[in-house]
Formats: C-alpha cells, sequence, structure tokens
C-alpha cells in the first residue's frame, strides 16, 4: 500500500510537472511572434522553479518530518488560489528590448505557485519514503525512475494525443483536475508516514560519509551539460523547422529517459557499446556544426537527438554511479538541479549577449567530448594532446586561408568549408581511443569553425531574441539576409538591378501578377506582415501607402541600411514600418484599411502558426477593404500549408488558388527563386482575372485537412513528406 501510494504520487507530480511545460508555453508563443526562444526561455523558468523546489526540499528536512509534511501541507492548500491555470499579467511583451523579463514574470505570475509544488515532490515524498517502515525505504531513489516515466508520458502524449485532440481551454481544465487528483495522492503520502513513520534510515555501509566540495561540483558540471546542450539541440532544431510543442518535447523527452535508464536497478545499454558508437556519432556532427552544413530534416534530426541522448546516457550515468547515502539525497537533487540551472542561465541570459551567432550549442558538443573520459582507455600525454590540439586548430586556419586561393573558381562556400573542417575531422577520428585527446581535439575543430563562421563572407551579423540574423555579399554587387539558414531577401545593388525585387518576388511571377492587379484601384493601401529585406517596397508607387509589420528590431536596422539593402531607401510609396507582433499590430488598425494583406512570415522554417488560424484570417478580413485579397508566401522547406490555407479559405467562405513558381537554373543564378504562392480573396475580388499561366485551382493532390484555431493547431501534419 505504501510502495503503490508513493509511486503513484512520484508518477502524477512528474507528469503534470511536464504537461504543463509545453502545454502553457504554447499560450505564450503568440505573443512573441512564434519565436523559438520562446521555449528556452521558459524551460529557464522551469529549472529555476525546480531547483527552488529542491532546495525548499533540503533546508526543510531540518525540520521534523511531520511538521515538514503540514508546513507542505499549507503550502499545497495556498496553491489552488492559482487555480485553474490561466494566462494572468499579460499585457503586450515590450519589442525593443528582449522580451526574456516579461516571459519569466508572465510564467511566475500564472503557473509558479503550482508548478513549485510539483517541483519539491519527487526529493520530499523520497524522503517521506525512507523514515517510513515500507519495503523500498532504504533505498528510495527508484521513485526518481518512476517519477521521470511519468515526465516521459506526459512530454510524450502532448504533442501526439492531447495536441491534437483537445482545444488549448480544455487541455488547461484538464491539467487543473488533475492537479487536486495530485493533492488527494499526496495527502494519503503524508498520513501513510504518519501511521508507519520509524525514522530516518540510514546505510550502514558507509555511516560516516561526507559530502566533499569536489563532488558537489563534480555533480553540478555532470548536470550542467547535459542541460546547455538540451537548450543548445532544441534551439538549434526548433529554429530551423518550427517552435512548436512537438520540437520541443522530443529532446526533453530523451533527457528524460537517459534518467530513467542509468537509475534503473538494472542497466539496459552496454557502457562499452556507448563508447565504441560514441566517434562514429559525434565527429560528423563536429565537422557538420563548425562548418556550418545544414543536412537534410530527415537525417540532421535523428542524427543531432541520437547523439545528445548518448551524451546524456553517459553524464547521468556518472550521476547515478556517485548517488550518496539516503540521508543526503535532498542535497543531491539540490545540486542537480544547480547545473541545470546554470545550464539555462548560460543559454538564455549569457549566450545572446556575448554570442553573435548560436555558439552555445557547439560549445554544449565541446564540453561534453571533455567529460567523457573513459577509464579504460590508454594514457596520453597531456602536453602532447595540447600540441595535437593546437595543429588542428592551426591546419584548419591555414586551409580556409588557402583553399581559395588553390581552388578553382566555382569552387563553392559549403564545399570549401567541407575540405577545411571534413581532413582534419578524419585525423581526429584516428584518436577515438585515445580519450582526452580526442576530446581536446574536436574541441580545437569546434573553436575553429567558431572563428571562422563564414567570417570572409558576412558583412552584417547580429542577434536578437528572435534569432540571428546576417547580411551575406556575394561577388560585387549581391546582397543576401538571411535568419538562421533560411534566406529572407535577396538585392543586386548595382545600378541597372536595384530597383528589381528579386528572391521570391519575381515581377514576372505571382505576385507581380497580384500586384499589377491591385494597382488598378485607385491609391491602393497596402500591408505586409514580415518585413526581410524591404523586397516588397520595390512595387510601390508614388500614389500608394504601404505599412509594414516587422517583429525582430534587427531586421528592421538591416533593412533601413543603405550599406546593406536599398529597397525601404528608394521606397516611392509613403510607408510606415510598425514593431510588434503582425498579427497583434493590424489588429489595432482601423476596419476596412487595406486593399491587400501580405502574410510573408512563412519563407523562413520556423514558422508562426498563429498567423493562420481561423481567428487570424478572420481579423484579415475585417482589416480588409470591399474585395481586398490576401497573399501568403508559404515557400517553406520542411512544411507543405496548402491543405491548412485551402480549407481556411473554405471555412471562411473565400476563393483561393495556388501558385507553385519554379525557376530555371540561369534565373537562379540571376537571384529569383522557387516559390509558393496562396492567394484568397471573396468572390468578387477579381482572382478570376488573375493570369491563368501563374494561378492553379485546388490541386487535386491536396486533401482536407482540420482548420487550425487559436486553441488548436496540429503541425505534424504539414510536414512534407520529401522535404
Amino acid at each position: 500500500m505504501i510502495i503503490l501510494f508513493y509511486s503513484l504520487c512520484s508518477f502524477i507530480s512528474a507528469f503534470l510537472l511536464f504537461l504543463i511545460q509545453p502545454l502553457f508555453t504554447k499560450t505564450l508563443l503568440p505573443l512573441l511572434g512564434g519565436s523559438a526562444a520562446v521555449w528556452n526561455t521558459a524551460m529557464l523558468f522551469f529549472q529555476t522553479l525546480l531547483l527552488l523546489g529542491y532546495a525548499y526540499s533540503h533546508f526543510s528536512t531540518r525540520f521534523s518530518l511531520k511538521k515538514q509534511s503540514l508546513i507542505h501541507m499549507i503550502l499545497l492548500g495556498a496553491s489552488f488560489a492559482f487555480l485553474p491555470i490561466a494566462l494572468r499579467g499579460a499585457a503586450e511583451p515590450p519589442v525593443s528590448v528582449m522580451p526574456i523579463g516579461w516571459i519569466l514574470r508572465v510564467l511566475t505570475i500564472s503557473i509558479g505557485a503550482a508548478y513549485f509544488i510539483l517541483a519539491c515532490t519527487a526529493p520530499l515524498i523520497q524522503k517521506w519514503l525512507s523514515s517510513t517502515r515500507g519495503s523500498g525505504a532504504s533505498d528510495p531513489y527508484f521513485l526518481y525512475a518512476t517519477s521521470n516515466i511519468g515526465s516521459f508520458m506526459a512530454l510524450l502524449g502532448y504533442p501526439f494525443l492531447m495536441e491534437p485532440l483537445m482545444h488549448l481551454p480544455h487541455q488547461k481544465q484538464l491539467w487543473s483536475l488533475l492537479y487536486l487528483v495530485f493533492a488527494i495522492c499526496i495527502s494519503v503520502c503524508m498520513i501513510l508516514m504518519w501511521k508507519n513513520f520509524q525514522g530516518e534510515q540510514k546505510s550502514s555501509a558507509h555511516p560516516e560519509e561526507k559530502i566533499s566540495t569536489r563532488r558537489k561540483v563534480k555533480w553540478v558540471f555532470w548536470a550542467f551539460i547535459p542541460s546547455a546542450y538540451l537548450l543548445g539541440v532544441t534551439l538549434y532544431i526548433s529554429s530551423e523547422v518550427a517552435a512548436i510543442p512537438l520540437l520541443w518535447v522530443v529532446p526533453l523527452t530523451l533527457y528524460l529517459l537517459s534518467f530513467i535508464l542509468v537509475f534503473s536497478q538494472k542497466r539496459i545499454l552496454s557502457i562499452s557499446f556507448l563508447y565504441w558508437l560514441f566517434p562514429f556519432l559525434i565527429v560528423p556532427l563536429t565537422i557538420t556544426l563548425a562548418a556550418t552544413i545544414l543536412l537534410p530534416l530527415p537525417m540532421f534530426i535523428p542524427w543531432h537527438l541520437l547523439t545528445f541522448f548518448l551524451i546524456c546516457i553517459f553524464l547521468h550515468g556518472q550521476l547515478a554511479e556517485d548517488r550518496p547515502q539516503i540521508q543526503h539525497l535532498t542535497q543531491f537533487y539540490l545540486w542537480l538541479s544547480v547545473g541545470g540551472v546554470l545550464g539555462g542561465i548560460f543559454n538564455v541570459l549569457i549566450a545572446p549577449q556575448i554570442f553573435s551567432r548560436v555558439y552555445e550549442y557547439p560549445i554544449a558538443v565541446t564540453l561534453a567530448c571533455l567529460a567523457l573520459s573513459n577509464p579504460s582507455q590508454g594514457s596520453t600525454s597531456l602536453k602532447k594532446d595540447l600540441i595535437l590540439s593546437a595543429f588542428i586548430f592551426a591546419l584548419v586556419l591555414i586551409f580556409y586561408h588557402f583553399i581559395p586561393q588553390l581552388a578553382a573558381s566555382e569552387v563553392t562556400l559549403i564545399l570549401r568549408r567541407f575540405i577545411c573542417f571534413g581532413l582534419p575531422g578524419l585525423v581526429i577520428f584516428g584518436f577515438r581511443r585515445q580519450s582526452r585527446r580526442f576530446g581536446l581535439t574536436l574541441g580545437a575543430l569546434m573553436l575553429a569553425g567558431c572563428l571562422t563562421a563564414w567570417a570572409d563572407s558576412y558583412i552584417f551579423v547580429k542577434r536578437s531574441f528572435f534569432g540571428v540574423n546576417a547580411v551575406l555579399k556575394e561577388g560585387e554587387n549581391i546582397h543576401k539576409i538571411y535568419h538562421g539558414s533560411t534566406v529572407h531577401g535577396i538585392q543586386n545593388l548595382s545600378p541597372e538591378m536595384r530597383h528589381i525585387p528579386l528572391g521570391y518576388y519575381d515581377p514576372s511571377g505571382p505576385v507581380g501578377n497580384v500586384m499589377n492587379h491591385v494597382k488598378k484601384r485607385e491609391k491602393p493601401h497596402i500591408a505586409v506582415l514580415g518585413l526581410g529585406a524591404g523586397s516588397l517596397s520595390a512595387y510601390a508607387s508614388e500614389n500608394e501607402s504601404w505599412d509594414f509589420y516587422e517583429i525582430d528590431p534587427v531586421v528592421l536596422e538591416i533593412a533601413k541600411n543603405p550599406a546593406l539593402f536599398t529597397y525601404l531607401q528608394d521606397c516611392k510609396a509613403s510607408y510606415h514600418v510598425i514593431l510588434g507582433d503582425g498579427r497583434i499590430s493590424i489588429s489595432k488598425m482601423p476596419d476596412h484599411s487595406y486593399d491587400l494583406i501580405i502574410l510573408d512570415a512563412f519563407s523562413s522554417d520556423s514558422i508562426p502558426f498563429h498567423l493562420i488560424t481561423h481567428e487570424a484570417i478572420q481579423l484579415y478580413q475585417s482589416k480588409l477593404k470591399e474585395n481586398g485579397l490576401l497573399l501568403f508566401n508559404i515557400s517553406n522547406r520542411y512544411l507543405d500549408l496548402r491543405g491548412q490555407l485551402f480549407s481556411l479559405a473554405i471555412t471562411n467562405r473565400l476563393e483561393a488558388k495556388i501558385s507553385i513558381w519554379g525557376k530555371t537554373f540561369e534565373e537562379a543564378k540571376k537571384g529569383f527563386f522557387s516559390a509558393w504562392w496562396f492567394v484568397m480573396g471573396t468572390s468578387q475580388s477579381g482572382l478570376q482575372d488573375l493570369d491563368k499561366k501563374i494561378w492553379k485551382d485546388r490541386p487535386a493532390s491536396t486533401s482536407d485537412v482540420r482548420v487550425w484555431t487559436d486553441n488548436y493547431s496540429n503541425l505534424i501534419s504539414a510536414f512534407k513528406k520529401k522535404p
């Protein structure tokens, strides 16, 4: 009976603890432009509350267990004042500064009390169990694996069951109901502890065990690296694909699964096999990271996640092997939590301030390599290891400097970087049986990659909360703006070409055709959600007015700098740039303001899904003049939004057409991209007058999908079968 209730309480508390993370963070996304950094900031909050919960569990042991449990019941009762969970204190986030403080404040007000109670449950009930006559009291660490199973099920259940099947308000109501069940369960655990109390258990093997400072530092270090790695790999993946719960929870699920495996009584994975496998994964991964090479989605996500999982197994296994006697149980969890919070602080607060690019992920990989020392492998001279590392570092820099002079002109940037980093990587692979040498040389390769990252091509790089924006110069006149690995605009600055919109905006293609149609109206008013390089302003004429909505201040800084792009400087129309989330900002405009609204926020591979919900389309319709048009740029490497947009058009009684605009190799060399565009309008808006060679009706291959709303979305259904 005792084991049953304690296991159940441990399971439910962890289930709720990790269910609320994607559930509540998703409610913040529409307020922050769907930025992938929202999840990492929220993770810092969750890690900090977990640390406070563990600290409370540890320091409350100064009281008797019965007195401690009474205090806990009072705090539990107080947490019900903040139920059911809801978004509280959520005024609009700041647009001119990083909104990290705003996110942390909203999370604290909204779910802080309940999350704190759940956070301190795992070590607390393990301590309670150790004081009873129940089986398992002598070694209650097994409850840690039980709680991680609850966490594991919550994280997998949310994107695959709860998110596709339930609306957001219903998800919050279910969570609040389960919290009541948890409160009943932990109350039963407290009563059972009182009835079966026999004093705290002590181990007879090492009755005088003391925890040294060095041992505590090791615990923190072993916990810090997987935490920093978790946030780094999550930001890397979700920035390239989409800021959605699925891509948040998969890395976190693997992180927790590693705890389950290493704290279970039987080891499932052979350490010797893992040491053999590790170099085959980490060396190619380090080469691609150092060389900034982006692989196809079906390859790079499993590869990065498998390597991450392997490193978690190693380092969390070190923690499991070094866990102390049960009288130090709460202290052990406290120091683990300190390491986790430090990982969050480094990734969320420090790295964005000191790095212009996302270097925290390569740094976490490097630290992991250095931390994985295999005692069974032969020792090497530290002096020789350092000399070899310096040699690898110098070799990369020499290759990087001389290859452009030796290679033919058609050698691409990616091929050049692959040669520079791939050949030294093969040398490093030969050191795989010498653990320290292997780690140091991999670190040298990664450091060289950070120092050389596109240094000869980028003329501007700046990081904000919404990601890294950079401007690449190609040849004498071509400038491209990148957000991560996605091109958001291109301009040829030569006098004869600077006024031509390149990229997705070909004047002879879908955009040019719609623009010619709209320009027949008297003094058209046009809105663009997503500024980029300002390419669309090249279509503007003197009798028009344009409003650009942009959430990232760095993008505006780039577009207004004539040394980088001149589209805005050359704009012939009256224009305004409004900073803030496009949907929130356009909602403040008077109804029936625009002849055309262009949504150009989906060409990035990480899309803000809240811009294409049923409520969003209704909002845009209210802002359009009679017979106005909606134009969507849905060019994307990984997501196919055609089915969703056709379903939205039908739901809102609008007509729709699609254009898949391909480009020849020669056209691509001139700066024109292949693009997917989608247009919506009423039956009187003139869609039938658009060029039928460019615009097509709904393809037969496009199937109906469930319409997304502000309370329901399922991006899994939008993934392309062939990215």
